[in-house]
């Protein structure tokens, strides 16, 4: 008989049982020992209790069902493994006589972490593109950012006036001899002809320019040291073909602020580089770029010393004409220019 039927046989004979004994007994009027618990409340009690026990001995598995929850567990362990190591024994006796194949899987298991889906050792990985990004950065890159040069930093330079850079990157002064009309170095030429003056000897008056009203003479190697500092005009250029253009602004534009592979430029005017020191230049320990022009000597240019400029300014201004000039100041002198007359024969 199977189990479940046995159950509610059994059920309805102690049911049966306890309703007949409440029938002949008149359990109504009998009460326990406490005085106030009737009999025939004690055993519908007792018959509630048995009815949730059979319940729940309904819902127990049977011998078939325990059977093949233990085959299928056993079929899971296995998991088709090969009759020669589907038991525990045959895996033990394995084990036991192969302990250095044995170490050297937990030591290999010991270095493993548990697999997640969709990441590697944590939750920053390093991923294909990644790789990729860190293959296309040249060795050493950085996103630097030249900084301004100044006292007490070392950086880079615009390039300013009397200032000139080579391709190459080099720096060097770029003064022009001094003309009668702008400042600069004085030429060997002028130190020379500086030498050859006495001190205290006056100076003759040459105009920078051409007048149709001064009575001075004009040298002309004035107009040819000014056009000397000129370059035809082009249309659309500047001093060279390589002009800073929009297209190149535009270009630079479009790169991204930090953009490594960066190469420092040459300084010029308008882009702040890197410079290389050249002549009359000098740079301190500090990166301080100073000038380091020398005194000019009659076969050197350089700078005008304060005794070669005294000894310029106590030159008295020289003036020849037939008739006295306006601009004659006290100290400078005239010399009159008289046109002899020829007498007739």
């Amino acid at each position: 008989m199977p189990a479940a039927t046995k159950n509610a046989v059994m059920k309805a004979k102690i049911n049966n049982t306890i309703v007949e004994l409440m029938v002949k007994s008149g359990v109504e009027n009998i009460y326990l020992p406490d005085g106030s618990t009737t009999l025939a409340s004690k055993l519908t009690e007792i018959v509630t209790s048995i009815n949730d026990i059979n319940t729940e001995i309904d819902t127990l598995p049977t011998t078939s069902d325990v059977s093949s929850a233990i085959s299928a567990a056993i079929d899971a362990l296995i998991d088709g493994a090969p009759a020669t190591y589907d038991t525990l024994k045959e895996i033990a006796d394995w084990i036991a006589t192969h302990q250095d194949e044995y170490a050297a899987l937990i030591a290999a298991l010991a270095g493993k972490v548990d697999k997640v889906e969709g990441k590697g050792l944590s939750t920053e990985d390093y991923t294909t593109a990644d790789k990729t990004k860190l293959a296309g950065i040249e060795a050493g890159a950085n996103a630097y950012t030249l900084p301004t040069a100044s006292a007490s930093v070392l950086g880079g330079v615009k390039i300013g006036a009397n200032i000139a850079v080579a391709n190459d990157g080099t720096i060097s002064g770029d003064y022009a001899a001094a003309t009668t009309s702008a400042a600069g170095l004085m030429s060997a030429a002028d130190k020379t002809k500086l030498e050859g003056i006495e001190a205290g000897a006056t100076a003759t008056t040459v105009d920078s320019a051409l007048s149709s009203t001064s009575e001075n003479p004009v040298q002309n190697k004035v107009i040819y040291s000014a056009l000397a500092d000129k370059v035809d005009a082009e249309t659309g250029k500047g001093l060279s073909t390589e002009d800073y253009t929009t297209a190149e602004k535009t270009k630079l534009a479009g790169i991204e602020t930090g953009a490594n592979a960066y190469t420092l430029p040459t300084a010029s005017s308008s882009v702040l580089g890197g410079i290389k020191v050249g002549t009359n230049l000098a740079v301190d320990a500090n990166g301080v770029l100073s000038g380091n022009y020398s005194a000019a000597t009659t076969s050197a240019a350089g700078l005008m010393s304060a005794t070669d400029k005294t000894k310029l300014d106590g030159i008295n201004g020289v003036y020849v004409s037939d008739t006295q000039p306006s601009t004659l100041n006290n100290g400078d002198i005239w010399i009159q220019t008289i046109e002899e007359e020829s007498s007739g024969t």
